[in-house]
């Protein structure tokens, strides 16, 4: 219902906004690591990263759940 207009008309843009900023941001880190030979700062930020994305696939998890749920109800 509510997720399968979300899944097929605004989470393929978001897939491809998240993963280009995941690019840029990693290169971005890569950069600062090269000025500054600090290899935990990189490590600190791509843990961060990944905690972020692991946050936002819970959500939809979670957003789909709900939603077999709901239409499981059926009242």
């Amino acid at each position: 219902m509510l997720l399968d207009a979300f899944e097929k008309t605004i989470f393929p843009y978001l897939v491809q906004i998240g993963g280009i900023l995941f690019i840029y941001s990693i290169i971005c880190s890569s950069y600062i690591v090269m000025r500054t030979h600090d290899i935990k700062e990189l490590v600190e930020k791509l843990r961060s990263l990944v905690i972020g994305y692991m946050i936002i696939k819970g959500a939809f998890v979670i957003l789909a759940f709900i939603n077999k749920l709901i239409e499981s109800m059926k009242v």
